[in-house]
């Protein structure tokens, strides 16, 4: 897989479990602690398209001379006029968190 760069990213929340731990007046335990567990997802986004930066500020006579081989020539007639939309690499890279927030109240 080839990355240029990222053009987005994105974090998903898949799951989350709290659970409230406290109070418990009966055995004087006043304070409230929050245990979490979550299930997140996080996804760079990297597209494989042409825009003007990549040819620079050309006029349009002047596109298939700067873009040079019929391959890309192709792809920025497809992308711009003819509404195709360029190849998304999207890498998704799973994972978790846990822990303990203690007393958030005081």
């Amino acid at each position: 897989m080839v990355v240029g760069g990222v053009q987005g990213i994105r974090i998903y929340l898949k799951k989350l479990n709290v659970q409230q731990l406290g109070p418990d007046l009966t055995r004087g335990i006043r304070e409230v602690n929050i245990n979490y567990d979550a299930e997140l997802e996080l996804q760079f986004i990297d597209d494989f398209g042409l825009n003007w930066t990549d040819i620079g500020k050309t006029q349009t006579s002047d596109i298939l001379k700067k873009l040079g081989t019929p391959y890309l020539i192709a792809f920025w007639i497809l992308q711009h006029q003819r509404g195709y939309r360029p190849f998304a690499n999207i890498i998704k890279i799973p994972f978790k968190s846990y822990g303990i927030i203690k007393d958030p109240l005081s």
